[in-house]
């Protein structure tokens, strides 16, 4: 996961050929006139157009639809909410919690997995606080897991020391037989 804030995300969307606008971080840098208190006047919203050729209706209207599936703007609007038609607004009071794929999913409506297969519907967590408790839950399960594990480790090892070994192999507490010969052999005479 990473922290996007609006100019981040706008930046990241110019990547895959959207265009950008109404924010001072973009374009000319000038905000049009919105409505009062918009976002637009704050820094906090940008307006995303894709007017690329082919059906830019569609993928506009796309684009709005994944943008409010994540779940994790401050407002997402596009074609079917007023004045909108022609392009998405997406606003961040602060900033967003997205991986790269959810990036990219909301960009083109679709991501590469890690095998480099290309899917279609959304990646991972729908919002930045889900996103957290889930996370925590998933570490809870992996600590609790390797508590288990080691637990039962520590189990299987003790009854093994309780039983004992099965069969005690003789051992042969003989010093070798060249070892005893050395030892008994007299020194060799001195020599002056």
């Amino acid at each position: 996961m990473q922290q996007y804030s609006i100019v981040d995300l706008g930046k990241q969307l110019e990547k895959y050929g959207l265009r950008i606008g109404e924010n001072p971080a973009f374009g000319s840098g000038k905000v049009g006139r919105h409505a009062p208190n918009s976002h637009h006047y704050y820094g906090e919203a940008i307006d995303v157009t894709d007017w690329r050729p082919g059906e830019w209706q569609q993928r506009t209207k796309g684009l709005s639809q994944r943008a409010k599936q994540l779940g994790v703007f401050t407002e997402a609007l596009g074609p079917g909410d007023p004045g909108h038609d022609t392009h998405v607004h997406l606003a961040l009071r602060d900033t967003a919690q997205l991986t790269p794929q959810q990036v990219e999913w909301l960009a083109t409506g679709r991501y590469k997995n890690q095998q480099g297969v290309s899917i279609d519907s959304m990646p991972g967590m729908q919002s930045s606080e889900s996103s957290v408790d889930q996370q925590q839950l998933m570490e809870s399960l992996l600590r609790e897991k390797k508590k288990q594990e080691t637990a039962q480790f520590l189990d299987n090892f003790l009854s093994q020391v309780a039983e004992g070994p099965k069969t005690m192999p003789e051992i042969d507490t003989r010093p070798p037989v060249n070892i005893l010969q050395q030892a008994l052999k007299p020194p060799p005479p001195l020599m002056t």
